[in-house]
């Protein structure tokens, strides 16, 4: 795996490692809060979001992001 930089692949292996040890928690409701425990890094979270398929969320990040 390579890890970017900006640490793109950092936060999208830390969303898959939460999501697979609580399986029975909303994949939503673990990326949201992982977002909101980053403040000033939503960029970071649109490929995770992304590659979840959570598109809505996806976009609003891209708007977000400067």
């Amino acid at each position: 795996m390579v890890w970017f930089f900006d640490g793109t692949i950092c936060v999208i292996g830390r969303y898959r490692n939460i999501a697979k040890k609580y399986p029975m928690k909303d994949k939503l409701q673990i990326l949201e809060d992982l977002i909101e425990s980053t403040p000033g890094e939503e960029a970071k979270w649109f490929a995770a979001a992304k590659s979840q398929g959570i598109l809505p969320l996806a976009l609003k990040l891209a708007h977000r992001s400067p």
